[in-house]
């Protein structure tokens, strides 16, 4: 069938479910058409589930950090902040270090972690944000959510963390921590 002499896209089918939803297929897209009311509550009810998985998230998150020795209030404060890069300054400080010893202890520049903590850092490198999460004593599996991304999203440059970190991790659940140069080796 022809287009519309007017120019408009024509209809090829339109059919009627549930009485006031129709179902239509124009230049070969489907569509459905529903009343407006009822697509505001649809729409109320996808914005609720959002935030309930938000919500659902943000518990996990903390229930995660509380596992790595936080107290409550601590792991909230942090799971609120606005930032990756504030998040990260909120767990340095509950752990009572400055940038330069947290650096020390990731084995990364002061620069980086502050950086970081001012989000001047786009795509960080997994292998730095691992390491200044393991320095902290923070499982690995906290890297995603503390970002606020997920799995496979763009916001890490690199997509795993190093295989050694995540297996130590893995086996005792204790974060490494390099070794103190103070501290005789034997």
């Amino acid at each position: 069938m022809p287009p519309a002499a007017s120019g408009q896209p024509r209809s090829d089918r339109t059919a009627s479910i549930d009485g006031d939803v129709q179902r239509l297929k124009i230049d070969g897209r489907g569509y459905v058409l529903i009343p407006e009311q009822r697509y505001e509550a649809l729409r109320r009810l996808a914005q609720l589930r959002g935030e309930h998985t938000t919500a659902g998230a943000a518990a996990d998150l903390t229930a995660l950090l509380q596992g790595a020795g936080f107290e409550r209030e601590q792991a909230v404060r942090v799971v609120s902040a606005a930032s990756f890069g504030l998040r990260l300054q909120r767990l340095r400080h509950a752990r009572d270090l400055d940038q330069v010893e947290l650096a020390r202890l990731a084995g990364v520049s002061q620069t980086m972690v502050s950086n970081l903590e001012n989000d001047k850092v786009e795509r960080p490198s997994a292998r730095a944000i691992h390491a200044l999460l393991d320095a902290l004593g923070i499982p690995a599996a906290a890297a995603y959510p503390l970002m606020g991304a997920t799995p496979g999203s763009p916001a890490l440059a690199e997509a795993d963390a190093p295989a050694e970190t995540a297996a130590a991790q893995a086996a005792d659940h204790e974060p490494h921590r390099p070794p103190d140069p103070a501290k005789p080796s034997n």
